[in-house]
């Protein structure tokens, strides 16, 4: 076997590997994840809240704080969404709206209610 030969039979060996490894085009992810937490005003961790996220056309996703005021988002659909935490007892309320295509950490500081009051 001569040298270029031999030279385009190693090249070719070494290629397949590496071109079956990896797919032609990768799709973007639809999905996404993100963490997040509810504070109260004072900063500390609000447990036991409910978390209401949403988007127009599409049923909330209804959730609920862990002890560390923490939550978690999975397989979610990218997009832009609306959190919502509202505490009637003490009158606080929370209200962001977030882009989950580019966001994976969602802080909700409770504040007073609009007006001092929350219906």
């Amino acid at each position: 076997m001569n040298v270029s030969r031999a030279f385009a039979l190693f090249t070719l060996v070494a290629w397949i590997p590496l071109c079956a490894a990896r797919p032609a085009h990768s799709e973007p992810e639809d999905n996404s994840a993100a963490t997040g937490r509810v504070l109260d005003p004072a900063g500390v961790p609000a447990k036991g809240m409910t978390v209401r996220v949403s988007r127009p056309a599409s049923q909330p996703l209804v959730l609920e704080t862990d002890e560390n005021g923490a939550f978690d988002l999975d397989g979610i659909p990218r997009g832009r969404y609306t959190f919502s935490v509202v505490d009637k007892k003490k009158n606080l309320m929370a209200l962001k709206e977030i882009d989950l295509a580019t966001t994976r950490q969602v802080i909700l500081n409770l504040e007073e209610g609009p007006h001092g009051t929350i219906v």
